[in-house]
This record gives structure tokens, sequence and C-alpha cells, in this order.
């Protein structure tokens, strides 16, 4: 059970992150 929760944390991070380099990069 804790290892699909953590994948799921890791997801959503790896998602944020492409989120901020999507906004420092105006192309």
């Amino acid at each position: 059970m804790g290892k699909r929760r953590k994948s799921r944390e890791l997801a959503l991070q790896l998602l944020y992150q492409l989120d901020l380099q999507d906004e420092r990069s105006p192309e």
C-alpha cells in the first residue's frame, strides 16, 4: 500500500518540477 502512495508522490513531484521548468522558459 505504501509503495503505491510513494510512486504517486514521486509522479506529482515530477509534474511539479516540469511545470516550474516550463514557466522558466517562455518558449
